[in-house]
Formats: structure tokens, C-alpha cells, sequence
């Protein structure tokens, strides 16, 4: 049996942790959630202004309704607020 039918018909949601360390508030957003839609994957917040030393939980979940091959792709960019 492959990895990828053992998903099908179920939900499965991980959890990514943001944090600032830096002394100074950091602006930050995750690009590609855009195209996530098309195949089944929802992001909980995509974008964000994080103080020091704050963090931010994201839940990225995929739920498997039909059998196919999903790769996405999500790049994480972040900024300083000043």
C-alpha cells in the first residue's frame, strides 16, 4: 500500500511555531497559500506582524478527497518593521 492512498478519505493538519527573537517587531507571510485551495490544503493565517518575542501557531491542513500526488510549495518571507 502506498503512503499516499493511506491518506485518502481522512484529514491531517500540522502545526508550524513562528517566533521573534529579534529586539524588534518582524513582519512575516507565507507565499503559495494562494494555489493550496486547488488541492485541499487550508492555512489558518497566512500573514502577520510578530513583537519580540512573540509567537504565532499556523495549522496548515490537507484533507484527502480524491487520490492524487500534491506538492506544494509555501515560502515563508519575513521583514523587519522599520
Amino acid at each position: 500500500m502506498e503512503f499516499d492512498r493511506l491518506l485518502l478519505g481522512k484529514t491531517l493538519t500540522k502545526t508550524l511555531t513562528l517566533k521573534n527573537v529579534c529586539p524588534i517587531p518582524a513582519k512575516w507571510k507565507l507565499t503559495g497559500v494562494e494555489e493550496l485551495a486547488k488541492d485541499n490544503l487550508k492555512v489558518s493565517i497566512s500573514e502577520g506582524t510578530l513583537q519580540r518575542c512573540q509567537e504565532q501557531v499556523i495549522d496548515i491542513t490537507f484533507e484527502a478527497v480524491e487520490e492524487a500526488r500534491v506538492e506544494p510549495e509555501i515560502k515563508l518571507e519575513v521583514e523587519d518593521t522599520e
